[in-house]
């Protein structure tokens, strides 16, 4: 199995620590830092630390490793804005967000309103919305953002010569 995300930190027992407070809502953050950690560290000490049964550690680990994996025929994450998500808990590097933000195949966002009386878009997950959320919630910096929207200019131009408009 190759190692798509970083080495658990050298203390994994504060990591594990911080991931515990999400423990119970079965997060993302819990069941990857688990997935991580038991690469190198036996489920039996992760089970000890958590006060959890090794079998329990073992499902866990295995659903942290699915959440790992490389999802969607490659990507990264199942939207822009997990793969920003996935950044920055450190398990893609800022290479791998920008290679993945810049080449998505976004979604067409609305651009639209009902009328008048509504001039707020709706939020389009899967569109471009997704990395100005990423922005906005500080999970990517403006260098990645701009790399993503020169992605997509790139990609809407290629669109509109293969189209002939």
């Amino acid at each position: 199995m190759t190692n798509i995300h970083t080495a658990p930190a050298l203390d994994w027992r504060s990591e594990l620590a911080r991931a515990r407070t999400h423990r119970d809502h079965g997060s993302e953050e819990f069941l990857t830092a688990v997935a991580r950690i038991a690469e190198s560290i036996p489920q039996t000490e992760i089970a000890v630390q958590l006060q959890a049964s090794q079998p329990q550690v073992s499902r866990w680990a295995a659903k942290g490793r699915s959440l790992l994996e490389l999802v969607d025929g490659g990507k990264l994450g199942r939207s822009p804005y997990h793969v920003a998500e996935r950044y920055s808990r450190g398990e893609i590097t800022r290479d791998q967000v920008i290679d993945a933000l810049a080449h998505w195949e976004y979604v067409a966002g609305e651009t639209t309103t009902r009328g008048l009386d509504d001039d707020l878009l709706n939020y389009v997950s899967g569109s471009f919305d997704d990395v100005e959320a990423a922005l906005l919630d500080e999970l990517i910096d403006g260098e990645i953002y701009a790399a993503a929207l020169n992605g997509l200019k790139a990609q809407l131009m290629a669109a509109r010569q293969t189209s002939g408009g």
